[in-house]
């Protein structure tokens, strides 16, 4: 696992990088405001100024366009509620000048003035739906970028850790991954007075990556790690549960047991085949049970509530460990007994 110091000199940047960023967006949300109060009240000041008549009524109409730039500016800035707060302000300014007596003889009737009137609040109001959305979907960019950046540094972590999983001796890949695939396919530990155990790990294909067979794979390297120990483990990694117990039948009675993983629940379908095989279709998460499978929820809630890709982090609290113990002939290589295992640790802030 990476260590990442707190004391470099990125991390020490970080808060002084957030202050000035706050800062920054306070005087541009300031400056807009400015601006867009500084645009009605000179349009407002002029109208009133000249007011209405046949004689100015193109300039009138000029006041009337004038009108929609706030508007506009409003809805692309802070949008919905901003272009339709900015377009009732310039309704309730434009009103008096329109309905005022001075303007009735130049009028014909009052609906040319309540159209004027809802086209102010429509374009508003479409203008901040439109930014909204725009500023949805740029976020969602944003987002993804990040998730592409970050993917790309594990990415380069999980290269250097391929490069050297040859060299790693209790590191083991799915045995029917490609044979050129790195790695080795099988361990055997010494676990003392001469007794050896053999453990391998295979990759189910039901709703996973294409692989090779797990189940000849699985078979014949059973076969060839019984030449050394009776004690055969077996880790089954596959998302589907009848492939993990299709899995457990398979090899019962040639290995010692057959434990699955990658769904992270703990199941309570644990027992001895009449082989002498352990089974379990999951061996069951360790890590925090606070958020979605050890991701904060929050965080997973947006994605499936949204849609929109985000960034994960591992939660923290509500820590589990998981796991199974096997009782194991050493001599025959059939499992007496299979135990789980679910203890909750005290969270680290207790």
């Amino acid at each position: 696992m990476p260590e990442y110091p707190n004391n470099s000199g990125v991390e020490r940047d970080r808060p002084r990088e957030s202050v000035k960023s706050r800062a920054d967006s306070k005087v541009r949300h300031l400056t807009r405001l400015a601006l867009i109060a500084i645009v009605i009240s000179a349009i407002t000041a002029q109208h009133y100024l000249i007011g209405v008549s046949h004689e100015n009524l193109w300039l009138h109409n000029i006041h009337y366009l004038l009108y929609f730039l706030p508007i506009l500016m409003a809805g692309i800035w802070y949008g919905l509620w901003g272009g339709v707060l900015t377009a009732v302000l310039v309704s309730v300014l434009y009103a008096p000048v329109v309905f005022g007596p001075h303007a009735q003889h130049v009028f014909a009737s009052n609906s040319q003035k309540v159209l004027e009137l809802v086209i102010y609040n429509l374009v508003g109001w479409v203008t901040g739906i439109l930014s909204y959305r725009q500023r949805l979907e740029g976020e969602g960019y944003r987002r993804a970028a990040e998730e592409l950046r970050e993917a790309y540094a594990r990415l380069r972590e999980q290269t250097d850790l391929i490069k050297a999983i040859d060299e790693l001796d209790n590191t083991v890949r799915p045995a029917n991954y490609p044979p050129d695939a790195p790695g080795e396919t099988s361990v055997v530990y010494d676990a003392g007075d001469g007794r050896l155990v053999a453990v391998f790990n295979l990759v189910g294909r039901v709703y996973m990556d294409p692989n090779d067979c797990p189940f000849r794979t699985g078979l014949e390297l059973a076969e060839k790690l019984k030449k050394r120990t009776p004690i055969v483990i077996v880790d089954m990694h596959a998302e589907a549960t009848s492939e993990k117990v299709a899995m457990g039948i398979y090899l019962d009675g040639k290995v010692a047991a057959v434990l699955g993983t990658h769904t992270t629940v703990q199941p309570a379908d644990d027992r001895i085949l009449p082989g002498g095989t352990a089974c379990i279709t999951d061996v069951g998460m360790t890590g925090p049970h606070e958020g979605v499978i050890g991701v904060k929820s929050e965080q997973v809630l947006a994605r499936f509530v949204t849609g929109i890709p985000s960034r994960y982090e591992v939660a923290e609290k509500d820590l589990f460990f998981h796991g199974v113990v096997i009782e194991v002939d050493d001599q025959t290589g059939r499992a007496q007994s299979i135990e789980r295992i679910s203890r909750k640790f005290d969270d680290p802030d207790e």
